[in-house]
Formats: structure tokens, sequence, C-alpha cells
């Protein structure tokens, strides 16, 4: 196909796709970290052991209490439980919890018996069917493992395969066989961690060296996702292709990616690279198959959608059908945070129109 058809078939595409095409500034205080297909958007105060939100186009943003000393807002692909942290008025502790939507309700899911500065235990991801939450809980004032509940097992000490050393897991996949997250090394150092079925495995690159965290894994459990790779790069890893660093925006001194969410099918990723300084002070990223990596403000915009002076920074979460990505950004020329979504029109289009913008960039160098 040649480049002249690319574009063409791009600009058809545009016409007919954005009026599906949605962005939404959804204001300063909190972290937008999670979303379902159909737009159901969840996340967190800014403020420590503030509450939990859900947002949607009709309702704007509804707090739904929980209180999230530690964690992250999460929501199963259905939208039918969302998990984060909240207080538990009977033990006065902050714990793991699962909100039901359909009843209005969070229930604590407990802990490991110990606790650190008034938390027992955090929420930090929930599997694709709403079935399995994972987390950290508290072994000691200065040390946690990994942790899973289910209904039929209640919590579960995921341990620790170096003595001593904390444990904490992040995400899980469909239908929580696959939970991935980090494993303290004897230096201290964070290493990348896939649980299958319980068992641990430590993620390293193709020299052998451990990578830094797993923030994310896809629907069948067989990509997993991350950051600051050898080269400090975000990454993807799977059992049979090993570690695969997805490249880098601009880099420089200090400047780190790390991939934060992955679709349902493992074809898109989001993340962002920074070096020190602001959380949103870095840029965004999308990855996908056979497009490879594009700074997300920019992509957004060339499939003529308005991002309302916002630099979408921060991508934290992405929904399962991999069209409406979520985070925090700041505004252009100037500090802060902002909370946003958007949803392009389908992944098939975002990649022959994004395509197109690379080509059109490379013929003006």
């Amino acid at each position: 196909m040649t480049v002249r058809t690319l574009l063409a078939l791009a600009a058809v595409t545009a016409v007919s796709g954005f009026a599906h095409a949605q962005f939404h500034n959804l204001g300063t205080g909190w972290w937008p970290s999670d979303a379902t297909n159909g737009g159901l958007v969840v996340g967190s105060d800014q403020n420590p052991d503030g509450p939990v939100y859900t947002w949607t186009a009709g309702a704007g943003r509804v707090n739904i209490g929980g209180g999230m000393r530690g964690g992250q807002v999460n929501i199963s692909h259905d939208g039918a439980y969302i998990s984060g942290t909240l207080l538990n008025g009977a033990s006065g502790f902050y714990e793991m919890g699962r909100y039901s939507t359909a009843s209005s309700t969070w229930t604590s899911l407990g802990s490991l018996g110990a606790s650190s500065d008034g938390s027992a235990s955090s929420g930090w991801g929930i599997s694709g069917d709403g079935n399995t939450v994972v987390g950290l809980g508290w072994i000691n004032a200065g040390s946690a493992h990994a942790i899973n509940w289910t209904a039929g097992s209640g919590v579960a000490d995921m341990g620790s395969t170096v003595a001593g050393r904390s444990t904490r897991a992040n995400a899980a996949n469909y239908d929580g066989s696959v939970i991935v997250g980090w494993q303290d090394a004897t230096d201290g150092f964070r290493q990348a961690a896939v649980w299958r079925n319980g068992v641990q495995t430590v993620i390293t690159d193709q020299d052998g060296f451990s990578v830094s965290e797993a923030s994310d894994v896809d629907s069948a459990g067989t990509w997993v996702v991350g950051g600051n790779g050898p080269t400090s790069q975000a990454w993807r890893w799977s059992e049979a292709t090993g570690l695969q660093e997805l490249g880098m925006l601009a880099g420089g001194f200090f400047v780190r990616g790390s991939a934060t969410s992955i679709s349902g099918d493992g074809s898109t990723i989001v993340g962002f690279e920074r070096g020190f300084g602001f959380p949103t002070g870095g840029e965004g990223f999308i990855w996908r198959e056979g497009m490879g990596m594009v700074n997300l403000t920019t992509y957004v915009q060339s499939l003529g959608i308005d991002t309302q002076g916002i630099i979408l920074s921060l991508p934290l979460g992405i929904s399962e059908d991999g069209k409406t990505i979520v985070g925090a950004g700041r505004p252009e020329g100037g500090f802060g945070i902002i909370g946003w979504s958007v949803t392009i029109p389908t992944p098939g289009s975002l990649a022959v129109l994004g395509l197109g913008g690379l080509l059109a960039a490379r013929r003006r160098r």
C-alpha cells in the first residue's frame, strides 16, 4: 500500500470516526486512574486519605467514599466493582476494599494482621471479572507482602522469595490467575514480578538483570508492562518473548520511562517518561502494535481532538477495549494537576491515522 493510499484512508477514517472521539477535562484535585469501555472513570483524591470518585459525562464527579491511604483505584471490565482503600470503622485502620456499584457500598477485605502508620492494607488492582482484588498487606511496621483477596478464600499472603524483603501486587489479569507487581531484592531495589497461579517469576532483561516494577497485565495474562528497563525505558514482557523495550520519546539525562496500563488484548500500552520534578511534568505516550511509541498529546491532537490546552503527561489507565485513556496532565506552558479522559474513535482507525501522521512527519524532515 502506498503512502498516498494510507493518507487517503486515514482521512476517510477520520471523517467517520471523529463523531465518536471525545475529550473531557475532569477538573483539578484528583487522579483519574481507570475506566470502563462505556466511559465510567474512577480515581482518587489528590490529598492523602481522600475519597474515591467516579465520573461519567452525565453525572460528573461523584464522591463514593473510601480513603486512599496508599493504593490506586481500579474498576472491573463491566463496571460492577471498584477496588481501592477505605477506612474500616470497626478496626480503625485503612484497609483494602471493594465497592459494589449496584449497591453503592464498600466492603473491607481485611489484612494480614499488622499495620504501619494507621494502614493495615491497601488496594492496588482488581481482576477484569471483579472477583479478585490485589494489593499490599503489612506484616510489621516496616515490611509488607503482596496480597490477594477472593470471596471464597479471603485474604491470601503471597509472601516474599527474598527473606525479610517486601512485595506488592499491582494488577491482575481477567480471571485473577496472573498477578503482577514487585519483589524487593536483597539490596532493597525493586524487581518486577509475576505470580502465575501463585508461583513467582522475577522479570529480567536479556542479560539477566532485573527490572524495576510491573504495573499491569493484559486480560489473558500474556503481556506484562512496566518501567525502568535496561536503558530506563518502558517495557513489555511475555514468557515467549522475554523483555522488549518500547523506546523513548525524547530521552535525556535522568529521564525514565514507564508503562502504566495495557488494553485487554495487549495491543495498546500507555505510559509516560519524565525526569526529576513534578508528577505531571513529563510527557505521556501511547504505543501500539505496528506503530510504536508516539507522544500522546500530539497524537490525540493529530486525530482532530481538542485537548483544551491540557498536556496529557501522565496517563494512568486504559479501558479493556483500548479506546478510553484517563490520567492527569498539566496546562500548556504551566504546572498543576488536571484530570482528563479521552476516547479515541477505534483502535483500527487510531493505528491508521497515527501511521499517516508519522509518515507525514517523516516526509517533512
